[in-house]
């Protein structure tokens, strides 16, 4: 009799698991579909950026010092040559304190649907994924949380990427030292210009 009741108790635990394994599945789904819908939400054309920069930009009110604090934002603290090709900057970026803009010249023709652009992409879906998570989970708010947007031409051909990463220098190498790669692969791959 004691043996029916553990086995009678085991049945149960089995089907319990079941249940709660397919409980973790659905809530899995569930968070991947959340996930893709804030990576949309969060994907902004840099044109769109630039516009709502543009809109937020309070008039100054104290001529000397708030005027300089607008000139040094809109111009880069520096611009650094990622790729040159017969002495030509096929890919620069300017960096600024808050974002860097990469420059890309349609010359080399790199399509947006290329699997190098989508690997550029990836990479920065990770900080973006990253920082998402510290937001939600109260670290950052949402004012500091990295983005980015990439251009193209009518052609489809990349043409600028844009991320804002409030100043941190691991990420910009990083991204800067991939994007570089990318692009040298990609005219290694194509051959001549």
């Amino acid at each position: 009799m004691e043996i029916d009741k553990l086995v009678e108790l085991r049945d149960k635990l089995v089907e319990k698991k079941r249940e709660l394994e397919e409980e973790i599945r659905v809530l899995d789904e569930v968070i991947k579909i959340l996930e893709e819908l804030i990576k949309e939400r969060s994907y902004v054309r840099a044109i769109d950026l630039h516009k709502q920069k543009e809109e937020h930009v309070e008039k100054p009110s104290k001529p000397p010092t708030e005027v300089e604090v607008r000139e040094k934002a809109r111009y880069p603290l520096r611009t650094i040559t990622l790729v040159r090709y017969r002495d030509e900057n096929i890919c620069y970026a300017d960096v600024y304190e808050d974002r860097v803009v990469i420059n890309i010249s349609p010359r080399i023709e790199m399509p947006t649907s290329d699997r190098l652009v989508k690997y550029i992409i990836r990479e920065m879906e990770k900080y973006l994924e990253e920082d998402l998570k510290a937001q939600i989970e109260g670290r950052i708010p949402p004012a500091e949380r990295f983005y980015f947007s990439i251009d193209e031409n009518q052609e489809g051909h990349l043409t600028r990427i844009e991320f804002i990463d409030h100043g941190r220098e691991d990420r910009r190498r990083d991204l800067l030292g991939k994007i570089r790669w990318a692009i040298n692969r990609f005219i290694s791959e194509k051959g001549e210009l």
